[in-house]
């Protein structure tokens, strides 16, 4: 088969991008009421005819007609109409609508007297013979003077005949029109309509020309698709062959994605993630639907430390039926985002309908998977084809689909250890008693608090956070499997119970607190969205007074989810060495970088309170020192809590705390200065609502004399 000489054209059309334009409704004076009112049909690509209508008049069908030379590619177009004098009856569907067209047409009718559409495919529109390039049924529900009119922005024809001919060297595009641009010819478009009277139509136009002009407006912007950097996959189209559509029907569908960071650039989706299908190869003809960020997360267990090494974000997206079936129907199906330079493979074979279900494996399905059967399942992007063990690659990520369950957790502090969840909270799963033997997943801390009623033992709105964790169906598989199952802290010093007769698993479930565990473990996806509440074993749960003891139930009390957000405080003294170096304000610094010009800075914002550091009352007192303070969203602590370094500096980062990984300073000590900090993954909810001391690296640190190799500690009293 010949190399293709030629890129398929470029369908621009974005239907989310057309959605929000803004509706642009004709006028048509409320005073002419008499038999003179006309309808007017208009386009950019046809002369305009004009016909009378009067109160008797029920409905109109107005239709363009195309006759071109040449097999169509794709299309697209506008139609714009006076919604105050017609509505589009409900008979519009793709088939009525587009009897060409068909079901590969992407429009969206919601919009209030705008209609935009486009479509393309690969088996190309025959217009060689006279056909009706769209037809649309108005009731008429006013009266005046009204324009309906097309814009047809593009329209692309092909020398090939054929599928097989795209792919044999006969690719060559014809752009008939292109927006502004001057015109092929060998295209014609007729306009005309008809008006039923009762059941009779009339369907002779006036001789005249309008006598209002058309009111149609320009779009406030076209739909554009965003420069585009070639992938490193080849340039030549596939030519695997369509894969047999589902014969299941598609409607709405909900569909969620975990988008894990890449090692070398963890900001390659911070400029939005969507989900975008087309029929053609080239990445920017793809139509982009973008994913909303949810307030769930997941830790996908795919035997690699880049992949567990923190949580991620849960999105989400609902197709609409003619999305869904869009997506179901396209050849391509990617995850990119908006610059289109990351994305999953562009290739009929991975499919993101085609990829695996239940588990990963790099090895994709033949046939499509049914958008119904996956709907509330969780695509999990993963890594290279070969391994799915690396996120480095460039436009070769793949991944598996997933059936996933969300719990949550709320562990009160221990009345004789505060700070026993300092180091956080994780689900543990073994059939060995030793601690040791325990797999564990870390459980987000989010920034809703709870605790639970003394009285009536329900739990409330409250001081201790809730963490959340959503697992997999391995995940959920394994756990339902263990013959323990425990929450824990990093250490696993504070936990639940590791016995039988106590696992989590067989925990009460309810609204309140009871001390009967059942015999049997429930199924963990019988607990999806539920609390487990970390309690006492002795009493009501209103205090943990025991040490790795602790019982506690599951609460099906309905648990609203924030967005995880932290605050930090810092007060950083101005060092004996560099009076000035802190004029310019405290920031909060991160990255993979030893070098602090490569690191991202956040800056602080200076608030009203000022003290000074006494290492003796472990407190902060009134003095001289600011105190700067820092909100973080979700993004950023995901990003800070992923990155190797984590420093508080002046604005030039030559004055820091040390910039070294055994030195972040999420690891520094709570409580009290040291000078030797914690091992292991501390994160910034573990400190929020603290303030970060900066000290010196000598002996007290009551002074800063250090020259970038300050340490310090988080105060937990108050501010």
């Amino acid at each position: 088969m010949k190399k293709i000489q030629k890129k398929l054209s470029v369908v621009l059309a974005v239907m989310m991008v057309l959605c929000m334009f803004t509706a642009l409704p004709f006028s048509a004076s409320a005073a002419e009421t008499d038999s003179t009112n006309k309808i007017n049909v208009t386009s950019n690509v046809t002369d305009p005819v004009s016909y009378e209508y009067n109160a008797n008049t029920k409905q109109v069908v107005v239709t363009y007609n195309l006759q071109a030379k040449n097999m169509i590619l794709n299309t697209q177009s506008t139609l714009t109409y006076d919604s105050s004098v017609l509505k589009l009856t409900s008979t519009n569907t793709r088939s009525t609508v587009f009897p060409v067209f068909g079901d590969t047409i992407v429009w969206n009718k919601k919009l209030d007297g705008r209609l935009p559409f486009n479509c393309t495919s690969l088996d190309l529109y025959n217009f060689k013979q006279k056909s009706v390039y769209c037809t649309f049924t108005f009731d008429v529900i006013g009266s005046g003077n009204t324009t309906v009119d097309l814009d047809v922005q593009i329209l692309t024809g092909t020398v090939a005949d054929s599928y097989e001919e795209l792919f044999e060297g006969k690719n060559i595009d014809i752009s008939y029109i292109n927006y502004d641009e001057e015109r092929v010819e060998g295209a014609t478009f007729t306009a005309e309509a008809k008006l039923v009277q009762g059941e009779e139509p009339t369907t002779e136009p006036t001789t005249e020309e309008p006598t209002t002009a058309p009111t149609t407006a320009e779009p406030t912007e076209e739909p554009t698709t965003a420069p585009v950097t070639e992938p490193t996959q080849p340039a030549t189209e596939p030519t695997t062959v369509p894969a047999t559509e589902p014969t299941q029907p598609v409607g709405e569908t909900t569909l969620n994605f975990v988008v894990p960071k890449t090692a070398s650039s963890p900001k390659c989706w911070d400029d939005g993630i969507y989900l975008a299908y087309s029929n053609k190869y080239a990445i920017d003809t793809f139509t982009k639907i973008q994913l909303t960020k949810t307030t769930d997360f997941l830790t996908p267990d795919l035997k690699t430390d880049k992949l567990t090494a923190g949580t991620y974000a849960l999105y989400t997206v609902t197709l609409s039926k003619e999305q869904a079936e869009a997506v179901s129907k396209a050849i391509y199906v990617v995850l990119v985002n908006n610059s289109n330079t990351y994305k999953t493979y562009v290739s009929s074979k991975y499919n993101l309908l085609k990829a695996p279900t239940g588990t990963y494996s790099a090895d994709y399905n033949t046939a499509k998977t049914s958008l119904a059967n996956l709907n509330d399942c969780t695509f999990i992007m993963n890594g290279e084809v070969t391994t799915g063990t690396s996120m480095d690659g460039y436009g070769t990520y793949t991944g598996y689909w997933t059936k996933c369950t969300t719990v949550y957790a709320v562990a009160p502090a221990s009345t004789k250890w505060k700070n026993c969840w300092n180091q956080g909270v994780y689900i543990g799963y073994s059939n060995d008693y030793k601690i040791g033997s325990f797999n564990k997943i870390k459980m987000t801390r989010t920034s809703t608090y709870a605790d639970v009623d003394s009285k009536t033992s329900q739990l409330v709105s409250g001081t201790y956070p809730v963490y959340t964790v959503t697992l997999t169906e391995d995940q959920v598989a394994a756990i339902d499997a263990s013959a323990y199952v425990i929450f824990e802290n990093a250490s696993g010093t504070y936990r639940t119970y590791i016995n039988g007769k106590y696992s989590v698993m067989k925990a009460p479930a309810g609204k309140e607190y009871s001390s009967e565990y059942t015999k049997t473990k429930a199924k963990l996806a019988d607990r999806a969205k539920n609390t487990f509440v970390i309690c006492d074993g002795i009493s009501t749960g209103s205090s943990i007074e025991g040490y790795g003891t602790f019982t506690g139930y599951w609460s099906t009390s309905e648990v609203k989810i924030v967005e995880s957000t932290a605050t930090l405080y810092c007060v950083f003294p101005a060092p004996v060495k560099g009076k000035t170096a802190m004029d310019k304000g405290v920031y909060l610094a991160y990255g993979s970088s030893n070098s602090p010009a490569d690191l991202t800075k956040i800056e602080m914002k200076k608030t009203a309170d000022k003290y000074t550091p006494s290492l003796k009352t472990k407190a902060l007192v009134g003095g001289k020192y600011s105190v700067y303070s820092v909100t973080l969203n979700s993004d950023q602590i995901e990003a800070i809590d992923n990155a190797k370094n984590v420093v508080f500096c002046n604005s030039k980062g030559n004055f820091r705390t040390l910039l070294s990984p055994g030195y972040n300073v999420l690891n520094a000590k709570s409580g009290s200065y040291s000078a030797t900090y914690n091992k292991g993954t501390f994160t910034t909810a573990d400190h929020n609502g603290e303030t970060f001391v900066v000290c010196d690296s000598k002996v007290t640190g009551s002074s800063t004399d250090g020259y970038g190799m300050f340490l310090g500690y988080w105060n937990l009293g108050e501010k």
